[in-house]
């Protein structure tokens, strides 16, 4: 229940800062999952975000965090997407260098596929996840950057270590 009163707090936030510095972005990386007997496949995510001061940013994306396999037979797939909503406190070093530490709440889905049967079950749940990144930004509009997210998933926990980029619409 209290996931749901966070999720509003950062949903009206992120509407009111819309139009302070405003990007939009997206992330590509290896997905990690917390079971060792399942495949690492690429993730990929979607962003639109608002920084609200100098040293805070807000964010909502879509997270698909593609699909695992694993090596036993019969073989089973785990297709897990999620949307997410994160404060983000940066650390300026420099005028083009920074730090940011992540905290945020996620609503994921997760299909469970067999091999030769089809689908065996439909998961979904509300998790928090945290992380830590650093960016550059070579640019007044362009900044890439290095992440590493924890999203933790009823089914088992997910890391995502991955390269962004945020385009600023100043």
């Amino acid at each position: 229940m209290h996931y749901r009163i966070v999720f509003g707090a950062l949903l009206i936030s992120l509407g009111s800062t819309a139009f302070a510095n405003p990007y939009l972005g997206g992330t590509a990386g290896k997905v990690d999952y917390s079971d060792d007997e399942l495949n690492s496949p690429t993730g990929f995510e979607i962003k639109l975000g608002g920084r609200v001061h100098r040293n805070l940013a807000l964010e909502l994306s879509y997270i698909d965090f593609g699909d695992a396999e694993d090596d036993l037979e019969p073989v089973w797939e785990y297709s897990t997407d999620a949307v997410a909503l994160a404060a983000l406190a940066v650390y300026p070093l420099s005028e083009v260098f920074e730090l940011n530490i992540r905290v945020g709440g996620h609503h994921w889905d997760t299909q469970v596929h067999e091999a030769g049967f089809g689908k065996v079950a439909d998961l979904s749940g509300t998790d928090l996840h945290y992380g830590v990144g650093m960016g550059f930004k070579p640019s007044e509009h362009l900044q890439l950057g290095l992440n590493y997210i924890r999203y933790e998933v009823k089914t088992g926990d997910i890391n995502y270590p991955n390269a962004s980029f945020n385009y600023y619409f100043k």
